[in-house]
């Protein structure tokens, strides 16, 4: 994560910086991103990068951080869209991220960062789920009444399986270049599989 220098820079010395990271992440993956050309775009000097980050992983995995913010902000509006159904908010979710990752802007950062990293990224959006209030707030704004849930402890590990499924099927689309459609219709039947479960009733 950054250091307290960076965070003691004004908002568009910090945006400047960020844009940087992403244009540098975009041309090319971890092992082979250049700070050069990251501090030569944000008009500093080399030694400012030091203070700001203790290395290139350091400043990609802030990047995947502030993802995982963006993504746990859309994932609260999709169930609050729902009203509350768990798997209708997961489905939402998806559509939403999948449009967003597919975009050219986009794109190429996932291919060589978010990919590369991406149980990073997974594991970041976990994180929500691990904080007993944030968690405890996210069960109450779910429709449980459907579900076979009956503690929050219950509920944070099917948290954890719906975001492994959809972060693997996000990954999946991109890397065999899979439509948008193909990609929600693939993830709606795994969802249908996981509402219904695997054993007769």
């Amino acid at each position: 994560m950054p250091k307290q220098t960076f965070l003691n820079l004004d908002q568009h010395k910090q945006d400047k910086l960020i844009m940087a990271l992403k244009k540098e992440f975009s041309r090319a993956p971890l092992h082979a991103a250049s700070i050069a050309n990251i501090v030569k775009e944000a008009s500093i000097p080399r030694g400012s990068f030091y203070q700001y980050f203790e290395d290139k992983e350091d400043a990609l995995l802030f990047l995947i951080d502030l993802l995982s913010q963006e993504y746990q902000r859309d994932f609260l509006t999709c169930i609050s869209q729902a009203n509350g159904d768990l798997f209708e908010s997961f489905l939402n979710f998806f559509k939403l991220l999948i449009n967003k990752s597919a975009k050219p802007d986009r794109k190429q950062f996932f291919f060589n960062a978010v990919l590369s990293q991406n149980h990073k990224l997974e594991q970041a959006f976990v994180e929500m789920v691990k904080k007993n209030q944030k968690m405890f707030d996210l069960f109450k704004a779910i429709n449980t009444e459907e579900l076979s849930i009956t503690s929050v402890e219950e509920f944070r590990h099917v948290i954890k399986i719906l975001v492994a499924v959809s972060s693997h099927n996000i990954v999946h689309t991109l890397i065999t270049n899979t439509s948008v459609e193909q990609a929600v219709e693939d993830f709606t039947k795994e969802l249908e599989i996981l509402k219904n479960g695997l054993k007769k009733k």
